[in-house]
């Protein structure tokens, strides 16, 4: 089994190795396609080429990765089953599968490379014939952003009070229908991003995102709306860029189940909703989304609700936190190079 494991990573490593360096090497078209995909996927930019290659991965990419995957876990635990059902294997199992010698399969092989070499040709003569096509499918389409941000007065007030201190946000949003669909991958999602705050993010940071104290995901009135609750440091500018840079897939997983609806003002000078938005488009589960600056920017300042109380234990930034906690480490640990120089540091700033 071992043999057969190293075997079967090794091809796909190959695969691998295939499709993202000597093809791109040899085919400027190519080339060309990864680098939009990786655009897209960074910096979202939505042409005709990253539409076509997001409807073609779920069309033909999944299905085509599953079929390695499930070859790749069949050929590695053969011999398992053959130790374990014998007589199953040879009576029902071998009979269904084509008989194909070690020199067929690498023909078949051979044939595939050929066969995508023809594909990149192709489209390399197609580039350099139809250049005013080719500039179409790979040009950036218009961003559809319909407003500019806007700020209820009752936000502003409470962001207003909070300038000089730790700031806070209050998210209220629907569930996308159907609705238990969307509650149950909100929920696999949390545990994922709780996970890897539990075992990863140990240190104070969600992510890369600095400046962060606190966040707190909850499916509220039976499965209808999702709560979104936070303190941070800095401007609400700042703090979204903190996600769009720092913890996008985490922030993409938590929201993208969810959508605006329409929606009176819950009491006298709170803000309501008066057109219907949806989560910026995602990509291939969590890429996209809040990389949509404008986009999500102007989704999140719509789904904000103002504070009615709010509590601050110590009304300190994350940087002066982290230097107490340092300073204290320095101090009550044992006397050496690194904790001398943390304490001197401290007393500098």
């Amino acid at each position: 089994m071992s043999w057969h494991g190293l075997l079967a990573i090794a091809i796909i490593v190959f695969l691998v190795w295939l499709f993202l360096v000597p093809l791109p090497a040899q085919f400027p078209s190519w080339r060309r396609w990864l680098n939009s995909v990786q655009q897209e996927l960074d910096r979202p930019t939505e042409t005709l080429s990253s539409l076509a290659t997001y409807f073609g991965g779920w069309m033909i990419g999944v299905p085509l990765l599953l079929a390695i995957a499930a070859c790749a876990i069949a050929y590695t635990f053969a011999p398992l089953a053959y130790a374990l059902a014998p007589d199953y294997m040879h009576q029902v199992i071998e009979p269904k599968l084509p008989k194909l010698t070690g020199l067929q399969i690498t023909g078949i092989a051979v044939v595939a490379i050929i066969a995508v070499l023809c594909i990149g040709a192709l489209s390399y003569r197609l580039n350099r014939y139809f250049t005013g096509l080719s500039r179409k499918f790979f040009h950036p389409l218009e961003e559809d952003v319909p407003r500019a941000q806007q700020i209820h007065p009752s936000v502003e007030r409470c962001e207003a009070d909070l300038v000089d201190g730790t700031q806070h946000m209050f998210s209220l949003t629907e569930l996308r229908g159907p609705q238990w669909w969307s509650a149950w991958c909100i929920r696999v999602a949390l545990r994922i991003v709780t996970f890897a705050g539990r075992v990863f993010f140990t240190q104070g940071w969600l992510g890369n995102a600095p400046g962060i104290h606190f966040g707190h995901w909850h499916i509220i009135d039976n499965g209808r709306r999702f709560l979104f609750c936070s303190n941070y440091d800095g401007n609400f500018g700042g703090y979204l860029d903190d996600f769009i840079n720092g913890a996008a897939v985490g922030t993409t997983l938590a929201w993208r189940w969810t959508e605006l609806h329409p929606r009176a003002p819950a009491l006298e000078g709170q803000p309501g909703i008066a057109n219907p938005r949806s989560f910026p488009p995602t990509r291939f589960v969590v890429f996209r989304g809040v990389k949509c600056e404008l986009r999500f920017k102007s989704y999140a300042r719509d789904s904000m609700l103002p504070h009615l109380y709010r509590f601050d234990a110590c009304n300190r930034t994350v940087d002066q936190i982290n230097l107490a906690t340092g300073l204290r480490d320095a101090l009550f640990g044992e006397r050496n190079e690194h904790n001398d120089d943390l304490i001197m540091r401290a007393i500098e700033t």
